[in-house]
C-alpha cells in the first residue's frame, strides 16, 4: 500500500544545485552537505509508482528512472608525486574520476579539481564503492522551475550560484562507499611496516598531514568510528564489518550532474534561453579569476589538548601577524593546529590561538577534536571562532579517543584581500 511507503531517499538530492565554483569534490559526505535546497531547479512529478528494492518499498516519480539491475563492487587505488599530476588525469580521464570523485560535471568541473590539488603535495587515494540502484531525472527540459533563473536574479552571479548553485543533481548512485586520502594497511588486511611510525620524519608527518575520510551507507556507528579515525590499529577489522553491514544499508554515493547553462538551454522558455550563454560567461569569469580571501579566526581550548583543522584542500591555515601563534605546545600546519599534548593531563583553560583561513572565499568545513578531561572529567571541550560568525563549539566526550566534530559550510570573509597593482 502507497500508506506504507518510505519516502523517495534519492528526493533529498535530485533536482537541487551545487556550487562548482566553491565545493570540493572528492568527499562525498561533505558534498551531501553543500547540496543547495532554496529550491529544486528542476521539479519531480507528484505521483508515481510503488516499486520494492532492497526490501525498501519506495513511491518514484513518474520523471525518475531507477536501474536496479545495476549491481556491481570495486576497489581501486591510485597515488601521485604531485597536485599537478593528480589534477590534470582526473580532469582528463572520466574512469578515474568517476572512481575518486563524489561529482561529475564533465569539462565545467575542472576548476573544482583543480583547487583541490596543490603542486607541492603528494597525493594517495583509495576507494571501495559498492553500487546497488542508479537514479536518473528524465524530461529535463519540461519540469524546470523557470523563476530561479530570471534575469534580475541572474545580475548578481557569486550570489546566485551560492543560493541555487552552478550545477543541477540530475542522477545520483546508491548502495556503499569507502574514501579516504591516507590508509593504514586497509589493502593489505592489515598489515604494514610498522618501524616508519618511529621515524622522526613520520611523527612529524602525522602531526600535520589532514585526513579525508568517508563512510556512506553501511552501519552509521561503525563508519563514523572509522571516519573518526582511520588509523587506528583495529581500521581493518572495522573495515571488514562496516563492508558487509553496508549490503544491506544503501547510502548516496555519487552524483551526476549537469551544467545550469545547459538546462537552460534545453528548458522550453525563451526567457531561459536567452540568459543561459550569460550564466555560462559569469560561471567561467568567476572560476578563472578566482580572489583571495583572508578570514580572521581563533582556536579555544579547555583540555589537555585541543586542534582544529581544515577538510577543504583548497584551504590553508597561515598564522594572523597581528597575533602569532604560541610557541609552546604548539603545532601549527597549512592544515591543522594542535595545541597540548594527548593523555598528558596538563589541563588548561581558555588556551586561545589566532590563525587566518586562506581560500578563494568560498565556505569552508572545519573538525575540531579534543582531550576528554577538562577542569573535571568529560569536561573537555574547544572551539573555533571563523570571521563574524557564531563561535563552533565541540564539547564533552565524543568518542574518548579523539572526540571529533565535524562543521559545514563555513562562512569566511566575504570581502576579498585588495589585488596588488
Amino acid at each position: 500500500m502507497a500508506a506504507d511507503t518510505a519516502p523517495f531517499p534519492p528526493h533529498s538530492w535530485l533536482g537541487y544545485g551545487l556550487d562548482l565554483t566553491s565545493i570540493t569534490p572528492t568527499n562525498i559526505t561533505t558534498v551531501t552537505q553543500h547540496v543547495l535546497r532554496a529550491i529544486r531547479i528542476i521539479e519531480l512529478k507528484r505521483g508515481g509508482t510503488v516499486q520494492t528494492y532492497g526490501g525498501v518499498t519506495w513511491t518514484v516519480p513518474d520523471n525518475v528512472n531507477v536501474a536496479a539491475d545495476a549491481g556491481n563492487s570495486e576497489t581501486s587505488q591510485t597515488s601521485y608525486t604531485n597536485g599537478s599530476v593528480a589534477a590534470s588525469n582526473l580532469e582528463a580521464d572520466a574512469s578515474l574520476s568517476g572512481q575518486y570523485l563524489a561529482v561529475s560535471a564533465g569539462a565545467s568541473a575542472n576548476y573544482s579539481i583543480s583547487k583541490t590539488f596543490h603542486s607541492s603535495y603528494q597525493y594517495f587515494m583509495f576507494n571501495f564503492r559498492q553500487v546497488l540502484l542508479e537514479v536518473g531525472l528524465e524530461n529535463f527540459a519540461e519540469n524546470q522551475y523557470q523563476r530561479a533563473c530570471m534575469a534580475h536574479v541572474v545580475k548578481t552571479y557569486k550570489t546566485f550560484f551560492g543560493t541555487f548553485g552552478s550545477h543541477v543533481v540530475t542522477g545520483t548512485t546508491y548502495g556503499s562507499r569507502f574514501q579516504l586520502a591516507q590508509f593504514n594497511g586497509l589493502t593489505a588486511s592489515g598489515n604494514f611496516d610498522a618501524s616508519i611510525k618511529t621515524t622522526d620524519q613520520y611523527k612529524t608527518f602525522e602531526t600535520s598531514v589532514q585526513k579525508n575520510c568517508s563512510c556512506q551507507g553501511g552501519d552509521t556507528s561503525i563508519g563514523t568510528k572509522i571516519a573518526s579515525d582511520p588509523t587506528t590499529t583495529d581500521v581493518y577489522t572495522s573495515y571488514a564489518s562496516w563492508t558487509k553491514s553496508s549490503q544491506t544499508t544503501p547510502g548516496v554515493m555519487t552524483m551526476q550532474t549537469m551544467s545550469l547553462w545547459e538546462l537552460m538551454t534545453a528548458a522550453m522558455d525563451d526567457t531561459l534561453n536567452l540568459r543561459a550563454g550569460d550564466v555560462e560567461k559569469a560561471f567561467s569569469w568567476i572560476v578563472e579569476n578566482p580572489a583571495t580571501h583572508h578570514t580572521k579566526c581563533t582556536l579555544i581550548v579547555n583540555s589537555d589538548w585541543g586542534e582544529v583543522g581544515l577538510l577543504n584542500p583548497s584551504a590553508f591555515i597561515i598564522p594572523d601577524p597581528d597575533n602569532p601563534p604560541p610557541t609552546d605546545k604548539t603545532i601549527f600546519s597549512r592544515t591543522k593546529i594542535r595545541w597540548g599534548l594527548e593523555h598528558s593531563h596538563d589541563f588548561q583553560r581558555e588556551i586561545r590561538i589566532d590563525f587566518i583561513i586562506q581560500n578563494d572565499g568560498s565556505p569552508v568545513d572545519i573538525e575540531l577534536s579534543h582531550g576528554s578531561d577538562g577542569s573535571t572529567s568529560g569536561s573537555g571541550a574547544c572551539s573555533a571562532i571563523i570571521g563574524n560568525e557564531p563561535q563552533y563549539d565541540n564539547t564533552g566526550i565524543q568518542d574518548n579517543n579523539w572526540n571529533t566534530k565535524w562543521f559545514y559550510k563555513c562562512p569566511v570573509n566575504p570581502n576579498p584581500v585588495a589585488r596588488q597593482p
